[in-house]
């Protein structure tokens, strides 16, 4: 997912929220390429998904913005549906001289299958 001019972002594992969803409603294990960014710069912020838990496919991968992690555009994933949920930020945002007040707060991968025995990543 690409993001600019992030105003608060410190680390990505700290910063970001989110899950993978398994069959049963499991989480999986899901770490960040990268660990950290820095403070308003873009960034490709890569999910690693190297397995699901108790050997059930993950059928779904859901990301919750944090306030300033701002102006994500998600990459879409052959076979998984996309969602991208907007809300408002808590303030306003600077986008190349627009004043920004809403946009992505959260992202979904549904209604995928990464079977256990396969690793993927999510953009």
């Amino acid at each position: 997912m690409k993001t600019i001019k992030t105003e608060t972002i410190k680390t990505l594992g700290f910063a970001v929220l989110f899950s993978a969803t398994a069959v049963a409603g499991a989480e999986a294990h899901v770490s960040f390429l990268d660990k950290q960014a820095k403070q308003e710069t873009t960034i490709l912020a890569t999910l690693q998904m190297p397995h699901g838990c108790d050997g059930k496919a993950t059928t779904e991968v859901r990301v919750k913005l944090p306030e300033g992690f701002v102006f994500a555009k998600p990459q879409p994933k052959a076979g998984w549906e996309l969602e991208v949920i907007k809300g408002d930020y808590q303030k306003t945002y600077d986008n190349h001289g627009d004043k920004v007040k809403t946009g992505a707060i959260e992202i979904r991968w549904k209604n995928g299958n990464l079977s256990d025995d396969f690793y993927d990543t999510f953009v």
